[in-house]
């Protein structure tokens, strides 16, 4: 061992691999972090405890969320059309919040108050 005595072969400590992270990563698993939102398959343990099983349209789907949004500007417009006299309004600008009321725009409810 003549190379190991001159220096040319250096031995070097053997690593040291830490469990730490991988505790840590299990404690955040009980705690429900780190399950993904599908199934995978049921023969991988680390996928079982997937709350998600459907797609974000099968959850809440667009629809719904529009039909939300139109109700509640529908409601305002109605309840902004009775506070004011109706004769006192001018056409032009009523027609143009009804138009607002259909969506043609991205219409949130302040976007909507906004532009009235």
């Amino acid at each position: 061992m003549k190379l190991v005595k001159d220096a040319f072969i250096i031995r070097k400590p053997t690593k040291i691999h830490s469990r730490s992270r991988a505790r840590r990563t299990k404690e955040a698993k009980i705690k429900g972090h780190h399950s993904g939102h599908r199934v995978m398959s049921s023969n991988f343990g680390m996928h079982k405890s997937c709350k998600r099983k459907g797609t974000r349209e099968a959850r809440l789907p667009t629809k719904v969320l529009w039909m939300r949004r139109m109700r509640v500007l529908r409601r305002l417009l109605r309840k902004y059309r009775e506070s004011k006299n109706k004769a006192s309004r001018e056409r032009k600008i009523a027609r143009r919040e009804e138009r607002l009321a259909q969506g043609s725009q991205e219409g949130e409810e302040m976007n909507f108050l906004t532009q009235l």
